[in-house]
């Protein structure tokens, strides 16, 4: 009789060991499934984040400037640059604005853009922008906020043009160096990188 009932002791103790180890691995692959979830979450938050923050918005929405049409206005955080800019960079355009140079992105588009004015005129207040100085540029399609991040000086035929096949947005603004030049080889150049504004993305066909 007693072997009889150490035997079931024994037989039950068993079984509650092995229902500790069944519940302690469920546990671990629980907290992995919670570890994934959570995971997943984190990145559907950022996402969303994200596109809050930057809006996404179709190319079919917009109308692609045409050559010599004013579609921005820029203003330095300070107020030095107030400017229209049009889509070209002939002079005649740049006597009477800031001019974008069409082989660059338009505002939205995740390519570099490449504007120029001139350093008596137009862009004469760019000698004051700051490094961290942010760039407000306003169009029909949105508003966008660049913030400046490095300045330099170069020749005019030192400028690369592989910098414009970038595939990141950032605003190139040059204009002729020293400021008080009227003819010169040299081209003082502010560099700045998004951190606001709509994304332009191809139609989904």
């Amino acid at each position: 009789m007693m072997r009889k009932r150490l035997s079931i002791l024994l037989i039950s103790i068993g079984i509650g060991l092995f229902g500790i180890w069944y519940i302690h691995e469920n546990l671990k692959e629980i907290n992995k499934q919670l570890e994934v979830s959570k995971n997943m979450l984190i990145r559907y938050v950022d996402e969303a984040e994200k596109i809050e923050g930057q809006p996404i918005i179709s190319r079919s929405s917009i109308t692609y400037p045409k050559v010599k049409q004013e579609y921005a206005y820029m203003q330095s955080e300070e107020g030095s640059v107030q400017e229209k800019i049009y889509f070209g960079d002939s002079e005649d355009i740049l006597d009477i604005g800031v001019g974008q140079y069409i082989g660059s992105g338009i505002f939205g588009e995740g390519k570099p853009i490449l504007l120029a004015g001139h350093n008596g005129t137009n862009f004469k207040g760019l000698q004051y922008v700051k490094d961290q100085e942010k760039i407000y540029i306003t169009t029909d399609y949105g508003n966008f906020v660049y913030r400046v991040y490095q300045t330099e000086i170069m020749k005019a035929t030192d400028f690369k043009a592989e910098v414009l096949q970038q595939d990141k947005e950032i605003l190139i603004m040059y204009t002729c160096y020293p400021f008080t030049a009227i003819t010169t080889d040299y081209r003082y150049f502010v560099y700045a990188e998004k951190v606001e504004g709509v994304s332009i993305e191809e139609d989904v066909t």
